[in-house]
């Protein structure tokens, strides 16, 4: 075969392959288009993709497709096309896909986490946490408010320190929110300089740093055996040693009777071990190993996105002053200065309800939700989704759909108020920054209870201010595993002395 006939068919095998490769699967919704090996990656903008995404709603509806280098991922951007996914289809779409940075970085030794997990599997462990989170400690019920309030106490002591003092609230407000759920998971909280404590701080901003770094491994996981992607992998797996080591500490405990250990999630875990050992028909999942790894999913979930969430409505009383005199003026009317916020409040309190349902609708924690998949196939807004098809619910754009919100860009909690001055039911639901379905967030009762204690709280001790020198904080969002914006300084300043 001569050079000639050798570059004819190169070329005609090249185009061919190109063909197959590039031609849009049937039935699937429309969406980019895609290059070899590098699919649609090259028609997104990087730099801000949360506006791309609403671009990109406005051009192919409200379910369209991209794709991870050949990979087909299904966006969902309405409330319709999510709540028919997740509620609707919610048995089939419950399933977690492989995607090496959720997979490899939440499990272990073969084994899932509570966000990882797939199936029966998933079903046990949700079955279980649901059970114990909410009937054994009560959690988001008003048996659970005074461990919050305590912390908040807590955390009022280390403010007094810096009062009037210019300093980024991040780290306290990290390790407060922190402590709220720690009380749940090992049974007591911990000391703000504790050594295991800081381990545990320590492992969960690694976790986001290696997810936000790693994500290129979802796309291209075969560069994790690259030279300058191998440290991505090197740091996941000694985060998870420092994790198991953790563990192994408060497993110590447990067995050597602290008290303060014995009513806990991890207890409630080890009996359910026990009970296991002696059953006919063991459920596989109760092992040390998944417990390690379901506590990990309920830490981070619960301290991570909460924590933005603080941080995001004390930068917004920055930019909007008159709005936090208005918050405060009514915290002195219905409350006072003596007694803490309560829940009982919130209805009381509903300019200061209404901010925080704001912020969660502008900056949902999780923007674009962890990827599910369908076990079979099925349709979704009329486009048929094969079965493993990767499908992701992007929470932002129905909180930024003019068909539901006026003006959806701008920052107005007034919005959430309806004319009776109370909290508009409709508007209240609209808000899914918890998700929904049968992968909806365990810990939003928890979360929604953490956010108006602790915002409500702070606004009726403290005035915040910004600093002499410094710029307003960026509100600009960056995207990772959370939402995030830049760090900036701000002034407690005491508005009374007991």
């Amino acid at each position: 075969m001569d050079i000639l006939t050798v570059i004819v068919v190169g070329i005609v095998l090249f185009f061919g392959w190109w063909y197959v490769l590039l031609k849009p699967r049937s039935g699937l919704p429309p969406g980019l288009p895609r290059l070899p090996i590098l699919g649609s990656l090259p028609f997104l903008d990087a730099d801000d993709p949360l506006k791309c995404f609403l671009q990109l709603k406005k051009k192919f509806g409200d379910v369209f497709t991209v794709y991870m280098a050949n990979r087909p991922v299904v966006y969902l951007n309405s409330y319709d096309s999510i709540k028919e996914a997740l509620e609707k289809k919610g048995e089939n779409f419950m399933h977690r896909p492989y995607l090496f940075m959720l997979t490899e970085s939440l499990g272990d030794e073969g084994k899932t986490s509570y966000a990882s997990s797939s199936g029966r599997e998933h079903k046990t462990i949700r079955h279980f946490t649901n059970k114990v989170l909410i009937r054994k400690f009560g959690f988001g019920t008003k048996t659970y408010e005074d461990h919050i309030i305590k912390e908040i106490e807590a955390m009022f002591e280390e403010i007094d320190k810096n009062e009037g003092m210019s300093y980024d609230t991040s780290d306290l407000i990290s390790m407060a929110i922190a402590n709220m759920i720690n009380v749940v998971l090992y049974g007591h909280r911990l000391e703000y300089n504790d050594e295991i404590f800081g381990n545990l701080l320590h492992a969960l901003q690694q976790f986001c740093i290696d997810m936000e770094t790693g994500q290129i491994l979802n796309i291209f996981p075969w560069l994790r055996y690259m030279p300058w992607q191998r440290s991505i992998v090197d740091k996941m797996a000694k985060r998870k040693v420092n994790q198991k080591h953790i563990m192994e500490q408060m497993i110590q405990r447990h067995e050597e009777g602290h008290e303060d250990v014995q009513n806990s999630f991890m207890t409630a875990w080890l009996d359910r071990m026990e009970k296991e050992k002696r059953s006919s028909n063991p459920e596989p999942v109760f092992n040390n190993v998944q417990m390690r790894l379901v506590m990990n999913d309920l830490f981070s979930g619960a301290s991570e996105t909460t924590k933005n969430s603080i941080y995001f409505l004390l930068a917004y009383m920055l930019h909007f002053p008159n709005l936090q005199t208005r918050i405060q003026a009514s915290i002195d009317e219905y409350i006072g200065k003596t007694l803490l916020p309560t829940m009982e409040d919130r209805k009381k309190l509903v300019l200061a309800e209404a901010t925080i349902l704001e912020v969660l609708r502008c900056h949902p924690p999780v923007t674009l939700a962890l990827p599910h998949t369908n076990l079979l196939d099925d349709t979704i807004g009329g486009y048929h989704i094969p079965a493993g098809t990767m499908v992701i619910p992007n929470l932002h754009a129905p909180h930024h759909d003019e068909r539901y919100w006026n003006d959806p860009h701008e920052f107005n909690p007034e919005r959430f108020i309806d004319g009776d001055g109370q909290i508009d039911k409709l508007k209240f639901d609209n808000v899914i920054a918890f998700s929904m379905g049968k992968r909806v967030c365990p810990g939003e009762a928890l979360a929604r209870m953490e956010l108006f204690l602790t915002f409500t709280s702070l606004l009726q001790r403290y005035t915040f201010t910004l600093p002499p020198g410094e710029k307003l904080p960026s509100l600009k969002m960056k995207l990772g595993l959370t939402l995030t914006i830049p760090p900036y300084k701000i002034c407690a300043v005491r508005r009374y002395k007991n």
